[in-house]
C-alpha cells in the first residue's frame, strides 16, 4: 500500500511539474507576442475644422461604436477584470489625466484605429481594428478624430492590462484572438473613400463592422451559449423583414414580432445611422448569399 501511495505521489508530482512547465511556456509565448513591435505605414488623415464635419464626427463616433467601448465621455472604462482571464481597459481618448489626447496626433490615432497598434508599435487588445481596417475610410475617420479633439477632458487612469493564466494559455494556443493586429494584412492599406450613397458598396463598409459578433458571413454565431442573430435573408435570419422593419428594430430595440433586442447588441449606437446608411446596409445585407443561422440547418 505504501508503494502505491508513493507512485501516486510521483505521478501527481510529475503532473504538477508538467502543468507548471506548460503554463510557464505559454506565459512566455503570450508575453513575447504582447510585447512584439510592428512597423506600418499609416496613410495620412485630414482633420476637417468646420462645424458641420465635427458634428458629423460626433454622430459617427456613436454610430461606428467608439462610445460602446470607450464610454459616452470617451474617457475609457474597464472592459474585463477577471484574475484567471484578464484585466483589460479601453483607452481614455481625451486630454485629461490618463488620456492620450495630449500626446496622440492624427497618425497615432489612425495607427490605433486601422492597425490596432500604439505609437511604439505594440499591440492594442480587443480594439476592433481588423474591422475598421476594412470598413472605416479616411474621410469618416478624419471627422471622428476632429470631433474627439473637441471632447471635454476626462481625468481617468486606466489600470495596467494583464493576462491571467487562462488568458495567456488560450492566447498562446491560438484560441483567443486578443490582438486584432494578428488578423490584419499589414501590407494592405485601409479602404479608400467610399461615396456616401444608398448602395451595397457603401453598406459593406458598415456591414464589416458587424462581422465581429455576427460572423464573417453575417450568418450569426453562438458565443458562450448566447445566440447572435443571422443577418442574411435566410428564413432563419431577416427573410420577411422590410427596410422599415430593420430601421425600426435598430432605432427602438424592438423586432417586427414585438420581441426586444438584447442590450448586449449596440442597437442604440446603430440607431444613430442616417437613412442613407440604413438603406446602404440593407442593400448590402440583401446582396449576401442567404445562409442558415450558425448552428441550424
Amino acid at each position: 500500500m505504501t508503494r502505491v501511495f508513493k507512485w501516486i505521489g510521483i505521478v501527481l508530482g510529475s503532473l504538477v511539474v508538467l502543468l507548471a512547465a506548460f503554463l510557464a511556456t505559454t506565459y512566455v509565448i503570450a508575453n513575447n507576442r504582447m510585447n512584439r513591435e510592428y512597423t506600418v505605414t499609416v496613410p495620412a488623415v485630414a482633420l476637417p475644422t468646420d462645424a458641420a464635419s465635427i458634428q458629423e464626427g460626433a454622430r459617427l463616433t456613436v454610430a461606428r461604436g467608439c462610445t460602446d467601448c470607450h464610454g459616452a465621455d470617451l474617457g475609457g472604462q474597464v472592459m474585463i477584470d477577471d484574475f484567471m482571464f484578464a484585466r483589460l481597459a479601453s483607452t481614455n481618448l481625451t486630454t485629461g489625466r490618463g488620456g492620450v489626447g495630449t500626446r496622440y496626433d492624427a497618425e497615432d490615432y489612425a495607427r490605433a484605429v486601422w492597425y490596432g497598434l500604439r505609437p511604439d508599435g505594440t499591440a492594442l487588445a480587443f480594439m476592433p481594428s481588423h474591422e475598421y481596417h476594412q470598413g472605416l475610410d479616411p474621410a469618416h475617420l478624419g471627422k471622428i478624430l476632429a470631433y474627439i479633439q473637441t471632447v471635454p477632458a476626462v481625468d481617468r487612469e486606466a489600470p495596467a492590462r494583464r493576462l491571467g493564466p487562462m488568458g495567456w494559455t488560450f492566447y498562446a494556443l491560438g484560441q483567443l484572438p486578443i490582438f486584432p493586429v494578428d488578423a490584419i494584412d499589414l501590407s494592405e492599406p485601409p479602404p479608400s473613400n467610399t461615396p456616401i450613397e444608398a448602395t451595397a458598396a457603401y453598406g459593406e463598409t458598415i456591414g464589416v463592422l458587424c462581422s465581429g459578433c455576427h460572423g464573417p458571413g453575417l450568418a450569426g454565431a453562438v458565443e458562450g451559449g448566447d445566440v447572435v442573430p443571422n443577418l442574411t435573408m435566410h428564413p432563419t435570419g431577416l427573410a420577411g423583414w422590410t427596410l422599415d422593419d430593420f430601421k425600426t428594430a435598430l432605432r427602438t430595440g424592438v423586432r417586427p414580432d414585438g420581441t426586444t433586442i438584447s442590450e448586449a447588441m449596440p442597437w442604440r449606437n446603430l440607431g444613430q445611422m442616417t437613412d442613407v446608411e440604413f438603406e446602404a446596409l440593407w442593400a448590402y445585407l440583401s446582396s449576401l448569399d442567404p445562409q442558415p443561422a450558425v448552428g441550424q440547418n
